[in-house]
């Protein structure tokens, strides 16, 4: 009969890998440190991942999970230009609150199958947010909803880079660079010229 793995004891060994890979860096972290610093035997540990590479593919997984989910949901709520604010602030915090773990994924991308299927699930993730708002009217059509996906990924991939691998630190000009940008893919020009006169009013009237 197979044992049942713990996943409080699971979630503890991704914790710990993940801290002994951003400390020690992956090649020189050790498989012992990982099991010490979790807190479990290193028989137990292996009862888990059978190596680093899993490890690291796990992590890897978590993340872009969570990034998926999350990025579906704040897609699928933009209803005029100005809703693109909310999709490049959230990207820039991943960036900030994960860009040790981008940078450890973007380092090993090639150890790992998880950056290969995680960003496969992005495209798919976006492209049906893409097509729920075209269904709706909200923002332009497109012939192939997947090439527009993937334009709106890769922008939001330099966006959860900014830390993890350019260093930015001054990301205004970036978030209103992207934020131009993606109000300029998603809506046509006549919702643009209207958003913007609403604002110009707004503005006159304070």
């Amino acid at each position: 009969m197979a044992r049942t793995l713990d996943l409080a004891k699971r979630t503890a060994i991704l914790d710990a890998a993940k801290s002994i890979f951003i400390k020690d860096g992956y090649n020189t972290a050790k498989m012992s440190d990982i099991a010490q610093e979790a807190g479990v035997a290193q028989g137990t540990l292996y009862l888990y991942y059978d190596s680093k590479e899993s490890l690291a593919s796990a992590i890897g997984e978590e993340l872009f999970s969570r990034l998926i989910e999350q990025c579906g949901a704040i897609m699928k709520k933009i209803e005029a230009p100005d809703d693109v604010e909310t999709l490049v602030d959230w990207s820039l915090r991943v960036a900030a609150e994960d860009h040790a773990t981008l940078a450890m994924i973007k380092e090993h991308k090639q150890r790992t199958k998880s950056s290969i299927s995680g960003r496969m699930r992005f495209v798919n993730e976006v492209s049906e947010a893409l097509s729920a708002l075209t269904s709706r009217g909200t923002i332009r059509r497109y012939d192939n909803i997947t090439v527009l996906a993937e334009l709106v990924l890769s922008l939001m991939k330099r966006l959860f880079m900014s830390r993890a691998i350019f260093e930015d630190t001054q990301t205004d000009d970036l978030k209103a660079g992207a934020i131009l940008l993606l109000q300029h893919a998603l809506f046509d020009d006549v919702t643009l010229a209207a958003n913007k006169l609403v604002k110009s009013k707004s503005a006159r009237s304070v």
